[in-house]
């Protein structure tokens, strides 16, 4: 139950966000370019199985949302990260919105593992930088 409820937080939060920043819709090429910068250096680290750099990203209570519903909070996934789960992750394109202190990136990603990818990231300006709060990753189920 515990779990189920924090899923269904993590998707109530990711859903307020994006509803709060299409009613401003105010994308800005600098928060675009930071926050592009961030995704690639996140995709990097992790190929890289560099579990320090991804913590710099990833803000002390990120939750990330995985295909099959569970959650992970930071610890695990750096754990993940360090074994080398996602050092065959490719990020095949990058689009970023952003809504004041609040950015969200989304895209397609590729991994042996995991296959094709729907992914969203959301950041949140702390102290002049960005900190990964949130991020859900979806299958995309293969045609026939």
């Amino acid at each position: 139950m515990k779990k189920l409820v924090g899923v269904l937080a993590s998707i109530i939060l990711m859903t307020t966000m994006v509803q709060i920043g299409l009613a401003q819709n105010s994308s800005d090429d600098k928060t675009t370019a930071a926050i592009t910068k961030i995704e690639r250096d996140w995709e990097k680290a992790m190929q890289n199985k560099d579990d320090a750099s991804v913590g710099k990203i990833v803000g002390d209570d990120w939750v990330g949302v995985n295909p099959d519903g569970s959650t992970m909070g930071k610890s695990d996934f750096l754990t993940q990260v360090k074994k080398g789960d996602f050092s065959s992750l490719k990020l095949e394109s990058v689009n970023v919105k952003s809504f004041g202190k609040i950015a969200v990136a989304t895209g397609k990603a590729s991994d042996p593992k995991l296959g094709n990818v729907i992914y969203m990231d959301v950041f949140m300006r702390e102290g002049g930088g960005w900190k990964a709060i949130a991020s859900q990753v979806g299958a995309i189920p293969q045609t026939k």
